[in-house]
C-alpha cells in the first residue's frame, strides 16, 4: 500500500497554511477552479477536492456565482493519516451486519453538497446512493446508518455475494481491477437525520435533536478520481467505536 500523500491533500494544506498566514486574508476570492488548476499544473478534480476539504473545516465559502471566499483563518477539523485501507473498516464484522435498505440515484442536492460532481461526473446518473444500516448481530440495536454514493458503473458490486461481509473498495478492486490507493476519514459532531432517527431514536419527539458523530470516507483510485464517498452516522450512546492500528517498527 503506497504512503504517499495525496496531491488534493498536499494542495488543501498549503492553502490552509496561506490562509493561517494572511496571504489568503479573509474575504479574498480564490481563483475559479480551472485556472488554480492550469497555474498549479494538476487536474481540476483535485483542486475541486482540496477545495471541498477547506470547505469542511470551515475556512471557505463555495457559492455558484459568487467564486470562492474566505471565510475564516482557523477551522476546527481535525486530520488524522492513516496509511492503510484495513483502519478504515471500524467494525468488526463477525459481530454486526449491514442491511442494505435501498438504492436509488444520487440527489442533486447531494453531489453539490459532498463535492460529488469531479470531472466527467457532473451528469445526471453518474452516481447512484445505497442507505445501510449496521446492526450489533447479538442485541439487534443499531450501530451506524450510511448513505454511500458510489459512481454508477459500481452499481454491480451489489450483486456479489460478498457485498456486507466485504468493505466495498475491496468488492471494486475485484470486480473491475480498479485500483483504489487512497482514502481519507473526517469526524464532525453533527445531528442524526430523518433516516438515522428511525432506527436510532423512533419514539422521540421530532422537536429533540438526537447528537450524532458524522464520518465522511472518501475513496480514491491512483490519480485521484473519486470512487466512493460515504456519510456515516453514529447516534446516541452508540456514538463510538474504538480503532487499533499496529505502528510501524
Amino acid at each position: 500500500m503506497s504512503q504517499r500523500v495525496p496531491r488534493y491533500e498536499t494542495l488543501s494544506l498549503d492553502l490552509a497554511h496561506q490562509i493561517a498566514a494572511g496571504r489568503l486574508p479573509v474575504g479574498a476570492t480564490l481563483p475559479p477552479e480551472r485556472q488554480m488548476a492550469h497555474d498549479l499544473g494538476v487536474s481540476r478534480s483535485t483542486v475541486r477536492e482540496a477545495l471541498r476539504r477547506l470547505e469542511m473545516r470551515g475556512l471557505i465559502s463555495r457559492r455558484q456565482g459568487a467564486g470562492t471566499v474566505v471565510l475564516r483563518t482557523a477551522g476546527s477539523t481535525y486530520t488524522m493519516q492513516l496509511h492503510s485501507l484495513e483502519t478504515f473498516s471500524l467494525y468488526d464484522l463477525d459481530e454486526t451486519r449491514l442491511e442494505i435498505l435501498g438504492l436509488s440515484a444520487a440527489e442533486p442536492e447531494d453531489v453539490a453538497r459532498l463535492g460529488l460532481a469531479q470531472d466527467g461526473l457532473a451528469q445526471d446518473g453518474a452516481w447512484f446512493r445505497c442507505e445501510m444500516l449496521r446492526r450489533h448481530i447479538a442485541t439487534g440495536r443499531p450501530a451506524a446508518y450510511t448513505h454511500a454514493f458510489l459512481r454508477a458503473e459500481f452499481r454491480p458490486i451489489f450483486d456479489d455475494p460478498q457485498i456486507g461481509a466485504e468493505p466495498f473498495y475491496r468488492i471494486i478492486r475485484r470486480m473491475f481491477g480498479t485500483d483504489v490507493r487512497d482514502a481519507t476519514v473526517e469526524f464532525f459532531a453533527a445531528t442524526a437525520p430523518a433516516g438515522a432517527r428511525r432506527y436510532f431514536a423512533p419514539d422521540l419527539p421530532a422537536t429533540e435533536v438526537v447528537p450524532a458523530i458524522r464520518l465522511i470516507r472518501s475513496f480514491f483510485e491512483a490519480g485521484g478520481r473519486l470512487c466512493q464517498r460515504s456519510e456515516t452516522w453514529h447516534c446516541g450512546p452508540s456514538g463510538a467505536f474504538r480503532t487499533e492500528i499496529r505502528l510501524p517498527d
